[in-house]
């Protein structure tokens, strides 16, 4: 039997694919029109085909069903894909007036808040907007929010309703080729805008409890968080445990993550598979402890289902950890009706629900790593694992778990390069040592939360628990520390990322099949891939630009020219750049090999030259104001292409523009009509030379 007839989902799950792929190319509405007739007729066709045939309709007695089959289904991707893009709404807040000026908005919060040091950052869905005539209509759409918060500030919660007075922008693209993609990651989530609101020009105004089941969700995850950090206090244990059992990661150190993203390790830190995997194997031993159960099947599926499904909603409802329940649910009402589950087809189907649900879900980094990675162990872990007899038991299940490692890593290979540019060379040594240490962690923290209330025995399972996390975060870092444990900036393009996937398979194929003639489109691909990495470096190596950076109260100027990049900071200035604008400037000059060069008050090489303030890039001329007050005598200030000025007053940018004779004008107020953007709503810029 073939693996088409044993899996039915995969027929369904490819064509669905590519129909969500397709739309992503922004099709013209003609073909969605088009889309829908093809339905039509794929329906009427398949509805006819039954009443005329004596024979169930298949692919093998009818193969022109199969086209009519993809083709129905590629439709279904691209019709369910156009109604889940809020930029199709009638109301869809991008298709009103709400990018000149300060806008009035009544918004509903759609997630829980996180705090941080000046601001607190959330998702909202809009409500309605107010208009120029001062009436508000309604409005459809998602915003992130960043609202400026004070000691006094009521922190919002999940379904409260606000109404906010700010400038709403749009998401910046990156401005690096080594930045992460956060307007890509914010599309698959329906969100295009964000807005920056100071603490006086937002209000809740309605403390409503959304959806009923988020709300219980959230309040059960608070709780369970609130015992953690009870039993175990505030350090790293806490962060590790909040991170596992409830998908909390606000509270990890940089430090804790960084090693454990160098191990090799992240898989743990984030709920996936594993984590439900480990809770379903609990409730199967709790279930095994009574006998009269095993006759009460649906009783112990329900039960299970029920339990699986309110620890995805308390840790967030990630990619991973919906696959897994998904796939569970399968597994458990499969096994209530006597049926054996192909894992493949759970697999498949598992995709195609939450496709369904979500589409966009298929361009989640989370769910392109959890499918890929069970795909491999799918396919791959049996001809790994056969290769090498291992003889004694103990150190045959130490290679299973080596297999099943390699099988996962060798999938998710193209997704690591393509995404993070990284790969942890001692993840074997990680996992080996680490998952199953995992799987102890997770039941030691429910035993912390479940005996918390009994003071001599919740005191004892917490000092376990605390010293379990602690050798598993010292193994960890143990292993980051290795020399040579993480090698990094080996970024791909994406069409890169696709050859390596067909490197791998090619080469699954040939074990597998034992055919050497699956070497030749490997060795193909191969020769494709170097000729697309060196394409990508001729491009960004041929790449010039001038861009400003938002840093503080300030805005820095950068040149990249070939090898060179040239940042602009005078050394008369008491300014040092922040972390994030300085790591990410070392991450660029890095991934594309670039010599970094500070341009002084007085400097003079090639075709730059500054002075004071002023600077020249060939033969553009660039004033960068960066004191509040400005300008002696600018009258007297010779012309120039570009002048920017950060800080001051309203009058003192108005005066500037006024004042400067310049071709473009930038500054935090952005009357300046030529760019109609100011440096405070924009943040960023770039613009190619």
């Amino acid at each position: 039997m073939s693996i088409w007839s044993r899996a039915p989902f995969l027929r369904i799950i490819i064509p669905f694919t590519v129909g969500i792929l397709l739309y992503n190319f922004n099709l013209p509405l003609n073909v969605f029109n088009l889309n829908i007739i093809i339905l039509i007729f794929a329906l009427i066709f398949t509805a006819f085909s039954i009443f005329q045939s004596k024979k169930l309709v298949s692919f093998s007695n009818m193969p022109l069903f199969g086209v009519v089959f993809f083709f129905a289904f590629l439709s279904i991707g691209l019709l369910i894909s156009q109604k889940h893009d809020i930029r199709n709404a009638p109301d869809y807040i991008g298709k009103k007036d709400i990018q000149n000026g300060s806008q009035k908005l009544l918004v509903q919060i759609m997630n829980e808040p996180e705090p941080g040091n000046t601001y607190i950052k959330t998702s909202c869905h809009v409500l309605s907007v107010q208009n120029q005539n001062g009436n508000w209509e309604n409005a459809e759409g998602k915003i992130l929010l960043y609202l400026e918060a004070t000691d006094s500030t009521q922190i919002p919660e999940y379904g409260n309703t606000l109404v906010l007075n700010s400038y709403v922008q749009p998401i910046q693209k990156p401005l690096f080729n080594s930045d992460f993609k956060y307007n890509e990651y914010l599309a698959n989530k329906n969100i295009y805008y964000q807005s920056f609101v100071r603490s006086t020009y937002w209000s809740i105004i309605d403390e409503g409890q959304g959806n009923p089941i988020i709300n219980f969700s959230l309040k059960l995850r608070r709780n369970l968080l609130s015992i953690l950090k009870e039993e175990l206090g505030a350090g790293d244990e806490y962060a590790v445990l909040a991170a596992m059992l409830a998908g909390y990661r606000a509270d990890l150190s940089a430090d804790m993550l960084k090693a454990y993203s160098g191990a090799g390790a992240m898989h743990i830190m984030s709920v996936s598979g594993l984590h439900v995997g480990v809770i379903y194997v609990l409730l199967i031993f709790i279930f095994g402890l009574f006998p009269g159960m095993k006759k009460k099947l649906w009783i112990k599926a329900i039960f299970i289902l029920l339990s699986i499904w309110l620890f995805a909603f308390i840790t967030g409802l990630s990619a991973s950890v919906l696959r897994a329940a998904v796939m569970l649910s399968f597994i458990v009402i499969g096994e209530a009706l006597g049926r054996k589950i192909n894992p493949f087809n759970s697999l498949a189907a598992a995709a195609f629900l939450l496709l369904l649900f979500n589409p966009f879900m298929l361009f989640e980094i989370g769910f392109q790593l959890s499918f890929a990675a069970l795909a491999g162990i799918l396919l791959l872990y049996n001809p790994i694992y056969k290769a090498i007899y291992v003889r004694w038991k103990f150190a045959d299940k130490i290679w299973q778990l080596m297999a099943m490692s390699i099988a996962a890593q060798l999938a998710t290979l193209p997704f690591t390069l393509y995404y993070f540019g990284q790969f942890p060379l001692y993840f074997l040594i990680t996992n080996i040592l680490v998952v199953p240490l995992s799987g102890v962690v997770i039941y030691a923290g429910i035993a912390t939360v479940a005996f918390s209330f009994i003071p001599w025995l919740g005191d004892g399972v917490s000092w376990i628990m605390i010293w379990l996390a602690r050798i598993m975060n010292g193994i960890v870092q143990a292993v980051e520390s290795l020399p040579g444990a993480l090698i990094s900036n080996i970024y791909i393009h994406p069409i890169a990322a696709l050859l390596l996937a067909g490197i791998i398979i090619a080469i699954a194929i040939m074990l597998i099949k034992k055919k050497i003639r699956a070497l030749y489109p490997a060795l193909a691909f191969v020769a494709l891939f170097a000729m697309m990495q060196n394409i990508e470096k001729r491009q960004n190596l041929n790449e010039e630009f001038f861009l400003l950076i938002k840093d503080g109260d300030r805005h820095i100027a950068l040149y990249k020219e070939g090898r060179n990049f040239y940042a602009f900071m005078p050394e008369n200035t008491t300014y040092i750049p922040s972390n994030f604008v300085s790591s990410r400037i070392s991450k660029y000059k890095e991934r594309n090999g670039l010599i970094f060069r500070i341009v002084g008050s007085k400097y003079k090489e090639n075709q730059i030259f500054t002075k004071g303030q002023f600077s020249q890039i060939k033969d553009i001329r660039i004033l960068i104001w960066n004191d509040s007050n400005n300008p002696q005598n600018m009258e007297y200030i010779p012309n120039v292409d570009l002048a920017v000025k950060s800080g001051g007053g309203y009058f003192s940018a108005q005066s500037f523009e006024e004042n400067i004779p310049a071709k473009l004008i930038l500054h935090n107020f952005g009357s300046n009509m030529t760019l109609e953007k100011s440096l405070k709503e924009l943040r960023e810029w770039k613009v190619s030379l």
